[in-house]
């Protein structure tokens, strides 16, 4: 009677400990709670180091289809927009409402294409702001995750004619990691962060 209760302890003492594993990774992995291991002050840093990746990409987005702005500026944009990325052979997913289709292509082919739609006027704006959906650590050192962004797309031939319009939700992908160095007694957070692939999660009208 005593070894069970002595075995029973054990299994209880177990069970307490995987919880308490299992609710600390959720907390690293999902949601405005990541990064818990990482002081207050550095992970809101190193959060808004990863949003401003992907509002700079927003921003270059935006200009990139703007008409308004001369051809050569655009596509110098475009270069700098792909160097936002860890490799150009990453991928941007891109769907069309109307068909239903998904199209993907490497990241140079997408800036190209965006900034050469055939159209007198494309509109491309972003609302909600950037939600993170997932940030795990990996072996690597560098922390892998998924970032939201809601696009509105709005394209208009002619001097009035919208002829297409769309709402889509695409999901980035990113990794990034921190590092510290000294600057006399400063110490100083670097932070450095690369997009991959993007894709389509829900496309509406």
């Amino acid at each position: 009677m005593k070894r069970s209760s002595i075995v029973l302890v054990g299994v209880l003492t177990l069970a307490t400990t995987l919880f308490k594993v299992a609710s600390l990774s959720a907390q690293v992995i999902y949601g405005d709670t990541v990064l818990v291991e990482i002081p207050e002050e550095q992970r809101r840093a190193f959060i808004n180091s990863i949003k401003q990746k992907v509002v700079h990409l927003q921003h270059y987005i935006t200009n990139i289809s703007d008409k308004k702005i001369d051809l050569g500026v655009r596509l110098e944009q475009a270069e700098s927009a792909i160097k936002l990325f860890s490799s150009e052979d990453n991928i941007v997913q891109v769907s069309n409402v109307r068909t239903g289709k998904i199209t993907q292509m490497p990241v140079r082919s997408y800036f190209r294409a965006l900034a050469n739609i055939k159209a007198t006027k494309v509109e491309i704006t972003f609302y909600k702001g950037v939600q993170f959906e997932t940030i795990r650590r990996g072996s690597d050192g560098y922390y892998y995750g998924t970032a939201l962004m809601f696009q509105e797309t709005t394209i208009t031939k002619g001097e009035n004619a919208i002829s297409y319009r769309d709402r889509t939700i695409k999901r980035v992908n990113f990794k990034s990691r921190q590092e510290f160095t000294f600057i006399g007694d400063e110490k100083i957070q670097i932070i450095e962060t690369f997009l991959q692939d993007i894709d389509v999660t829900e496309t509406t009208i």
